[in-house]
């Protein structure tokens, strides 16, 4: 079974007038960490298969923050 999955994110067409300079800059390091998560989560994927992995909720050394801000965004839902 293929279990690869394909997706995609948007983005602003090469010299398009987003107003400011400051626009600009944040467009470019938008893609620039959208780039780097995608490589991260290729890395991350490929591993999962691998014998040392053993599934669980968070790891407790890389993803504290992770499981702070999972916990404090459940606090401020309505109806948690």
């Amino acid at each position: 079974m293929d279990r690869s999955a394909r997706w995609g994110f948007l983005s602003v067409p090469a010299g398009e007038n987003l107003g400011s300079e400051a626009a600009r800059k944040s467009v470019d390091f938008s893609e620039e960490v959208q780039i780097e998560d995608t490589a991260i989560c290729e890395i991350v994927q490929k591993n999962l298969h691998s014998r040392s992995y053993h599934s669980g909720r968070y790891s407790v050394k890389q993803e504290r923050g992770v499981h702070a801000f999972h916990r404090m965004y459940r606090e401020l839902m309505p109806g948690s």
